[in-house]
């Protein structure tokens, strides 16, 4: 994959390698406009700031309106509800009166209106167009499951509306488009795309296969220089920063594909393109057991093969061309009792794989990705660690730590900043869906007590869970800080006193939710 680019810059040739990848990944960062995507990001928090009850109380209509009995037997079964599930059902526009959201009436799409603190019309708008294609998916019904209704705490509200449901109709819309705007400036327009030519009324995703494409663009926040624009801030339009990724999905004899590109202002910073040929056999699972012990089955994808382009100066591209053999020779290595052991079964494995890297489309690698012995001391055993080796010097470091804030100062910081960005806005993205499922159960007239969070006192309180369910804290990377289980009452108390300031999650059998110490 050769991309060529238009990009510009004020510095010579880098005469080393660490000099070329610190200046390549200074001008990525200055053209990655993270905030074009938080100012969004922002923006749709303000949602869940309002009373959310009506938008409550039509959504559950809208799952209930989508209810139909079936009359005639239909792929043999004759008793029981359909549920056709279909995007173009939840419909309406809302606004915000007297800081609560109010249903406008009828219309055919879906659309929320607010306003910002400068008083601009913010309007958040989801529509679906084009032809429609309908799946048939069966439930099966586990008696432990909760399929009946016992009116206990923390229910799911969608099972309550799909008790007794033999079959699920999906109605599948060819796009489905979301917009943001602000005042006059649209700040997003994101766009999925199914390839409804896969679908069949029985549908299967490994039998048929999947794609789907997605479209985004937002507005830039900065201009191309790095600056905080004026000229965005008064709603001219400064270019945009948007992500693309086509076709992206599995479909039999084509095998799995995904295509990713970064642009700002239509240069691409950042493209990748990973494709396994080969139709999946999964039927019987991956692994197996004989009396020799464990077998690998062959999946059906033929080859696994990568390509990465950073802004047309650096290219990356990795290659495993048998990659059944490749599964069946790392699933058979040993326990690892020496370095040389480790040595050994490297020599073997890298003849079955090829990663370089080249710098401004060279034909000859500037380096190589590879394999390296590497002993864990904390589990006390012997394994292997991903490495870069340079062709210039023949040097080879430890891919985590060669690419470490330590060794490039001036980016990787920077790039930390925005990745724990991208985790916090995913985290509120998610929190808003759960802030509103929690509004859904606390309106059902059957649930006295809605499961409920609150600090009190340096500590985390938890009421109307089931008890005997378990509450677990974790940092915002993900690591386990506490666990506690439901009382009888259906409460638990979480110590917060050991814990350093920060950005927490906790997770429960309701949701996870977050929350700052400070």
């Amino acid at each position: 994959m050769l991309l060529s680019s238009c990009w510009t810059f004020s510095y010579a040739q880098a005469s080393s390698d660490k000099d070329f990848i610190n200046q390549l990944g200074k001008d990525m960062l200055n053209n990655w406009d993270v905030e074009a995507y938080r100012n969004v990001v922002n923006l749709l928090n303000r949602i869940t700031e309002y009373d959310t009850k009506e938008i409550t109380n039509w959504g559950l209509s809208s799952l209930e309106a989508m209810r139909t009995a079936v009359t005639e037997p239909h792929f043999g079964i004759s008793d029981g509800y359909l549920l056709v599930v279909r995007a173009a059902n939840f419909t309406g526009h809302f606004k915000v009166v007297n800081d609560r959201w109010v249903k406008e009436g009828p219309a055919n799409d879906l659309q929320f209106a607010f306003n910002d603190d400068n008083g601009s019309l913010c309007v958040f708008k989801m529509t679906t167009s084009g032809a429609r294609k309908t799946v048939y998916l069966p439930i099966e019904q586990d008696e432990e499951d909760e399929w009946e209704d016992e009116d206990e705490e923390g229910t799911d509200i969608i099972n309550d509306y799909v008790n007794g449901v033999k079959l699920i109709s999906l109605e599948v819309p060819e796009k489905v488009e979301y917009t943001m705007t602000q005042g006059s400036k649209q700040l997003m327009i994101a766009t999925f795309t199914f390839d409804l030519s896969v679908l069949t009324e029985d549908w299967d995703p490994l039998k048929n296969g999947f794609i789907v494409s997605m479209n985004a663009s937002f507005a830039k926040s900065k201009s191309s220089s790095g600056a905080n624009s004026a000229a965005a801030v008064k709603g001219v339009d400064t270019g945009t920063f948007d992500f693309e990724m086509n076709r992206v999905g599995y479909k039999p004899g084509t095998g799995i594909n995904f295509s990713y590109n970064a642009k700002s202002e239509g240069n691409t910073l950042l493209s990748l393109d990973l494709n396994a040929p080969g139709t999946l056999n999964l039927e019987d699972g991956i692994f197996d057991f004989d009396e020799s012990g464990l077998v690998i089955k062959n999946i059906g994808l033929q080859s696994l093969n990568f390509n990465m382009d950073v802004m047309g100066r650096l290219q990356a591209k990795g290659n495993i061309p048998d990659l059944y053999d490749f599964i069946t020779t790392t699933s058979s290595a040993p326990d690892f009792q020496s370095e040389a052991e480790v040595l050994q079964f490297l020599n073997l494995l890298n003849t079955k794989m090829s990663g370089n890297f080249y710098y401004n489309n060279s034909t000859s690698p500037s380096g190589m990705l590879g394999l390296a012995p590497y002993y864990d001391e904390v589990e006390e055993e012997w394994t292997v660690n991903p490495t870069i080796t340079f062709t210039s010097d023949n040097s080879t470091f430890p891919l985590q730590e060669y690419f470490s804030e330590e060794n490039f100062p001036e980016f990787m910081g920077e790039v930390k900043g925005i990745f724990n960005e991208l985790i916090e806005i995913v985290m509120m993205m998610r929190g808003q869906v759960e802030d509103m499922y929690a509004d859904a159960l606390a309106g059902i007239e059957n649930i006295p007590n809605a499961p409920a969070l609150s600090m009190q006192n340096g500590q985390l309180l938890l009421t109307g869970h089931r008890p005997g369910a378990t509450a677990e804290v974790y940092t915002i990377g993900g690591r386990l800080c506490s666990r506690k289980a439901v009382g009888s009452n259906g409460q638990a108390t979480i110590s917060l006193s050991s814990l350093p300031n920060g950005i927490y999650v906790v997770r429960t059998p309701v949701g996870i939710r977050k929350f700052v110490k400070k």
